[in-house]
């Protein structure tokens, strides 16, 4: 039998429990060896450069070292871990446990970072449970490296685009409608294609539909068809998205531009796998898998009324949601190679880039992500002349450099400012305070309402940024 690569960390505050536990892995006759840690900051260290096919946190210990010297115990250390873990290596499944029933906003909070499994201890048959979770789990680890072996058309490096890639292959196993979510530019699509490519549908069509580049008097068309005479210009049966898509996978971008009345049509259709075409009293059978994105807040549109709110848990079975480039710096620099590599193929001129392109790129907000990257290549490869072989820093637009759209502002008046503000009576706590809270109301507002990425952008724990938030009467994330 070949030697065993991988390992399994454990991690408690406690030393007789976490030695308990240990002893309990040992014992379990698969030939484990067990590697520990005391707080979260030690887990993550150890999982981001171990070699381990599943990681065990106890729920409640320290965050860091610094907190467990200073005697706090009562944090949510494993969610700490877990958070930083799904991050570096989403492949890697991760059970946590605790003594007793947790709240379940920290639950909740697992769940959202795609928790392997939760136990409780006080549990009856709690070994028996342990050990048979952690065996499943050495298996799940093995299956999800090789499906991240099979190739992609999504470029990528980095963990979070993993675990991205990961829940689309694993939301491709089932029939259920998929929800795709993130800033325009992410790559939605290309996520609804993998989907696609790896659902038993994979050999019939793929088709796209984008909600937001036809006219509301034509959307019903394109979607449902129409027969001859519907209405004017009207000549001939036409068959729509629906029908043409039939044992295949339909793609509806931008969803949430959808009006009402056409959102109700669609609903019918995806619970019934039947439309009637515009113009005709016939209804139609079909076999469609759907597959969503949009960039907006379909929860705040909820609340809104401009978006159904049955129609949103039709649609939504699984929800994947794509991180924003800004949040993921390590995939610019394969994306660069990869358009470079693309205009090389299609004009026959070699190009190479200089390393300085992708450090600055780095530094950008690049609130068009994906798509804004490539227009920045395209118009500094546009700048080369004929003879230059190397895209540079110097062939970027100046902008780029001088503090443009991209350029973090200070946020820090000038001293002038600050001097007449205390001679007029500042007071200190209510211009911190209100300072505090334009910058939460501004990243909430950037954030779409959604705490963690607003919490994210601000450097701010999502705990501080939701008491901030409880304080000071913003809509709460």
């Amino acid at each position: 039998m070949a030697p065993r690569t991988y390992d399994i960390l454990l991690a408690h505050d406690k030393p007789e429990k976490l030695e308990r536990y240990r002893t309990m892995l040992l014992e379990a006759g698969a030939g484990w060896d067990v590697d520990t840690a005391t707080c979260g900051e030690e887990a993550v260290e150890k999982a981001a450069t171990g070699m381990y096919f599943g990681v065990v946190l106890d729920v409640l210990m320290p965050n860091t070292r610094k907190d467990a010297k200073a005697g706090l115990a009562d944090q949510q250390g494993g969610i700490y871990a877990l958070e930083r873990i799904a991050q570096q290596k989403p492949y890697l499944p991760v059970i946590m446990f605790s003594q007793r029933e947790l709240d379940d906003d920290i639950i909740d909070k697992a769940r959202r970072h795609r928790i392997f499994d939760y136990l409780i201890r006080e549990e009856p048959h709690f070994q028996f449970k342990f050990i048979t979770r952690v065996k499943n789990a050495e298996e799940v680890f093995h299956n999800r490296l090789e499906t991240l072996e099979q190739k992609s058309e999504i470029v990528y490096k980095s963990g979070l685009m993993q675990g991205v890639l990961l829940e689309a292959r694993r939301a491709a196993r089932s029939e259920a409608p998929v929800l795709v979510v993130g800033e325009t530019g992410t790559g939605k699509s290309l996520i609804a294609k993998e989907i696609h490519r790896w659902s038993s549908r994979k050999d019939h069509t793929f088709l796209v539909m984008n909600c937001a580049a036809l006219p509301e008097t034509l959307v019903e068309s394109e979607m449902f068809g129409h027969v001859e005479g519907a209405f004017t210009g009207a000549v001939k049966r036409r068959k729509g998205k629906l029908e043409v898509a039939d044992k295949g996978t339909l793609f509806l971008d931008e969803i949430a531009d959808m009006t009402l009345q056409t959102q109700a049509k669609l609903l019918r259709a995806i619970e019934e796998q039947e439309f009637t075409p515009v113009g005709s009293e016939e209804a139609k059978k079909v076999d469609v898998r759907i597959v969503c994105a949009t960039n907006k807040n379909l929860e705040q549109m909820i609340k809104d009324k401009t978006f159904r709110e049955d129609l949103y848990y039709r649609i939504c079975y699984e929800k994947i949601e794509v991180p924003p480039l800004r949040e993921r710096p390590e995939d610019v620099g394969p994306l660069v190679h990869f358009f470079l590599a693309a205009h090389s193929t299609r004009t026959g001129r070699q190009l190479t880039v200089d390393p300085k392109v992708i450090q600055r790129v780095q530094t950008l907000t690049l609130r068009g992500n994906v798509r804004e990257l490539q227009g920045i290549l395209q118009a500094g490869i546009s700048r080369m002349e004929k003879s230059e072989s190397t895209l540079t820093e110097y062939h970027l637009e100046s902008e780029l450099f001088e503090g443009g759209r991209n350029a973090p502002a200070t946020l820090i008046p000038d001293k002038e400012t600050v001097l007449k503000s205390i001679r007029a009576g500042v007071d200190f706590n209510k211009a911190v305070e209100e300072f505090r809270m334009l910058l939460i109301e501004a990243a909430m507002q950037d954030a779409n309402g959604v705490g963690e990425r607003a919490a994210k952008a601000l450097k701010l724990n999502a705990h501080t940024l939701r008491r901030y938030v409880r304080q000071g009467g913003v809509p709460n994330p």
